[in-house]
């Protein structure tokens, strides 16, 4: 399993934690599980937000800025890269843009374009979190 080098930002712990606990389970679950793609260039988070016209949260950002698109063992989360962005919006609140799934069976990482809170969408149900810290918190809960 390749894996970026982990940043020193706001996120590093929760990196840490989940790549560790990745490592032990690949040979378990195998390469199509987990995966980390490179990280996501800054040119290209500035270009996504100058052609939506939106932000994305700042704390997401360090995720990008670590890794592009991940799938953290068979889907317990995956996280897109820039032109994923809104793949699934057609399932989703106007002001909802997914970057990501969730457990697998059609629940979606999702920002407010309005307020810029990360939210955990759960068919029609709606779970805010102030940033993607508290999101990794909850993956590696489940993990």
């Amino acid at each position: 399993m390749n894996v970026p080098k982990i940043p020193n930002n706001s996120l590093t712990e929760e990196i840490t934690e989940l790549v560790s606990l990745c490592e032990q389970l690949f040979p378990d679950y195998g390469e199509k599980t987990m995966w980390f793609f490179p990280p996501e260039p800054k040119s290209e988070i500035m270009k996504w937000e100058t052609e939506h016209g939106v932000t994305i949260p700042p704390s997401f950002k360090e995720w990008l800025e670590f890794a592009g698109d991940t799938q953290i063992l068979n889907g317990t989360a995956r996280f897109y890269g820039t032109k994923m962005f809104g793949y699934h919006s057609q399932y989703l609140p106007d002001d909802y843009i997914d970057i990501g799934e969730l457990i697998g069976d059609g629940q979606y990482l999702c920002f407010s374009k309005s307020t810029g809170k990360l939210i955990w969408y759960d068919h029609g149900d709606s779970f805010e979190y102030d940033n993607f810290k508290d999101v990794l918190n909850s993956i590696l809960d489940l993990i």
